[in-house]
């Protein structure tokens, strides 16, 4: 099976993301993230947004990261103790449970690139690695087991950016902030029941791994008027 990996992931390009790259070749994959500059000036600001949270949506482990399909209409949720957890997001008001992998190991990094889910373990030493496992998820409700490997790297999905608005997790829970020029500045926060581990954005909509709160949506003003808000 890992032959078979190694095989499949050599014929693939490298690919670039928004938050991103991950590197595939026949000697593996390797795993990088590049975070986004923050403007943390103390200069004020004339508007704040509005955040408003729609749904939390329990999961079976400790939610601490998320990846969303390029549509963004299903949730992968690395979900600790309880493996990889995918979710229909397609109406956020209502996300429904697909299925669950037990990785046989507690699960706290998850990456998505076209049809293929990364979901790893990442140790807490200095220099972690990732011990990588790899699905093909061209058919979200029966993703297909291709191989694993193992990697150094170091990842965080804490920042996510699009259509000009950022959002950071904390301790708490979220902070906005909105582009101005090359910048960003704060337009607002808003606290969550749980640590606010790992953010994504799609459709105008803020998912948040939210740890034993699991998946938390959110909805902001802070977008405008390209805000694609679907109830």
């Amino acid at each position: 099976m890992k032959n078979k990996f190694l095989l499949y992931i050599s014929t693939l390009p490298l690919i670039y993301l928004g938050c991103g790259s991950i590197e595939v070749s026949n000697d593996g994959a390797r795993m990088s993230s590049t975070n986004y500059s923050l403007d943390r000036t103390t200069s004020h600001y004339t508007s704040r947004a509005k955040i408003e949270l729609i749904k939390h949506f329990t999961t079976h482990g400790t939610a601490v990261d998320i990846a969303l399909s390029s549509n963004g209409n299903v949730a992968y949720i690395a979900s600790g103790e309880g493996g990889l957890e995918v979710i229909d997001i397609s109406n956020p008001y209502s996300p429904k449970y697909i299925i669950s992998y037990d990785l046989f190991e507690y699960t706290n990094y998850v990456e998505v690139i076209d049809d293929i889910v990364y979901a790893a373990y990442i140790t807490e030493n200095t220099r972690p690695y990732m011990d990588i496992k790899a699905y093909d998820i061209s058919n979200p409700y029966s993703p297909k087991y291709i191989g694993s490997n193992i990697k150094r790297s170091t990842v965080a999905h804490y920042q996510a950016k699009k259509d000009g608005v950022m959002v950071q997790t904390d301790d708490e829970g979220i902070a906005i902030y909105k582009q101005n020029g090359r910048t960003y500045q704060r337009a607002g926060s808003y606290s969550l029941g749980d640590h606010a581990y790992a953010v994504a954005l799609a459709r105008g909509y803020i998912f948040v791994a939210n740890g034993r709160d699991g998946l938390s949506i959110l909805k902001t003003d802070a977008y405008g008027s390209s805000g694609r808000f679907i109830k």
